[in-house]
């Protein structure tokens, strides 16, 4: 795979992806590095110094105001982008639904900070009174229960308070 200079999802490095759809699935995932999610439409297209087509996408926060461009070139059937531009997170949910990200320690749930994680505990009803030992950048692991029932949950969780690159 070809190591570039620029950042992922800049116009000389863009996010390689399967055609609109892709684009669509790939930007339906990220998040804020809060957890908000992001609002964007396809802006055209234009082509980069290579002279590779590539489609443009500004992100705007939730006042409306551009925050970032990110830039994709949809001519890459079957290819799924695993890696994220910086300042963006895939966001919880998706990190748990399609990664099973939490169930172990090799493969952890990552959030921004605790109050994420505790949102996200609170979503489904857990408590959310998470330990004070929880470290930045290391895997922690969560016994957590639900509020209701009292069934159990052991997760794995990696606070990452530094940007994605």
């Amino acid at each position: 795979m070809e190591k570039s200079n620029h950042p992922l999802g800049s116009k000389e490095n863009p996010i390689k992806c399967d055609g609109p759809q892709g684009e669509r699935n790939y930007l339906e995932k990220l998040v804020t590095q809060e957890g908000r999610a992001i609002k964007t439409s396809r802006k055209g297209s234009t082509s980069n110094t290579s002279g590779s087509i590539v489609d443009v996408y500004p992100i705007e926060d939730e006042n409306g105001q551009i925050i970032t461009t990110l830039y994709f070139d949809m001519y890459h059937k079957g290819y799924k982008e695993k890696k994220v531009p910086a300042p963006y997170l895939i966001s919880a949910a998706e990190q748990i639904v399609h990664q099973l990200a939490g169930s172990h320690p090799s493969n952890p749930l990552i959030v921004e900070n605790q109050k994420t994680l505790s949102d996200l505990l609170k979503t489904f009803h857990f408590n959310q009174d998470l330990p004070d030992n929880i470290l930045n950048n290391e895997v922690c692991r969560i016994h957590t229960y639900h509020v209701m029932d009292k069934s159990e949950l052991e997760l794995f969780a990696l606070i990452k308070e530094q940007k994605i690159s």
